[in-house]
C-alpha cells in the first residue's frame, strides 16, 4: 500500500477593515445582546457563507507605526428565536489579544495594502480569562522583527463571528487579513 497525504483546503486571506477607537466599542449590536443581526466588522457568517467553520486565522494590520495598547477581540453569535418571531442575538468572546509593534517609529515595517500603507504588527499576546489560541508571535525569533504576528482561534459554534479594535490613540484605522482553517 503506498503512501497517503492527507490534504486540508488553505484558502487566501479576506479583509475586514475598521477604525481604531481608544477602547473597545460597547452596547447593543456591538457587543451586548440585541434583537438586531451583528453587521459591524463581520469576519463570518453562515448566513452568507452557508460554510461551516472551526478556527480562523488573522493577521492585523494598522494605519500608524506607533501603536500603542493596541488590541483586538473577536465575539461569536448565535441566534434565539423567541416566541412572536423576534430573535435574539447573544455575543460571547472568543478571543482577545493584544498585539504589539516592536521597534522605534522609523523601524516597524510597512507594506501597501489595496493602495494604502500599512504596519502589520509583530507582537502579540493573549487576553487572560479568553479562550486559549494559537499565537504566532516572531519577535523572539528575529532580531528584525520583520516578520508579522498571527493567532488562530477556535470559533466552531458561532452563526457570525464580528471583530472590535482598540488603540490608545483612538484615531487609527485597520484591520485583519483573515482566512478559515
Amino acid at each position: 500500500m503506498g503512501d497517503m497525504i492527507i490534504k486540508t483546503q488553505q484558502r487566501s486571506y479576506s479583509k475586514v477593515s475598521g477604525s481604531y477607537p481608544a477602547s473597545y466599542a460597547t452596547g447593543n449590536g456591538i457587543s451586548a445582546a440585541h434583537a438586531t443581526l451583528p453587521s459591524t466588522n463581520v469576519v463570518y457568517s453562515v448566513l452568507s457563507n452557508n460554510e461551516l467553520t472551526s478556527l480562523i486565522k488573522f493577521t492585523a494590520f494598522i494605519s500608524i507605526n506607533t501603536a500603542s495598547s493596541a488590541g483586538i477581540r473577536f465575539l461569536g453569535w448565535n441566534s434565539y428565536s423567541q416566541s412572536g418571531s423576534t430573535t435574539l442575538w447573544v455575543p460571547n468572546v472568543l478571543a482577545d489579544f493584544n498585539l504589539f509593534q516592536h521597534g522605534t517609529a522609523g523601524s516597524v515595517p510597512s507594506v501597501s495594502l489595496d493602495g494604502a500603507t500599512v504596519y502589520l504588527f509583530n507582537g502579540v499576546t493573549q487576553v487572560a480569562g479568553t479562550p486559549t489560541a494559537n499565537l504566532y508571535s516572531p519577535r523572539l525569533a528575529s532580531a528584525s522583527n520583520v516578520e508579522p504576528c498571527s493567532g488562530i482561534f477556535d470559533a466552531a459554534g458561532s452563526e457570525i463571528v464580528t471583530v472590535q479594535f482598540k488603540d490608545a490613540a483612538g484615531t487609527a484605522t485597520g484591520g485583519i487579513l483573515w482566512s478559515p482553517i
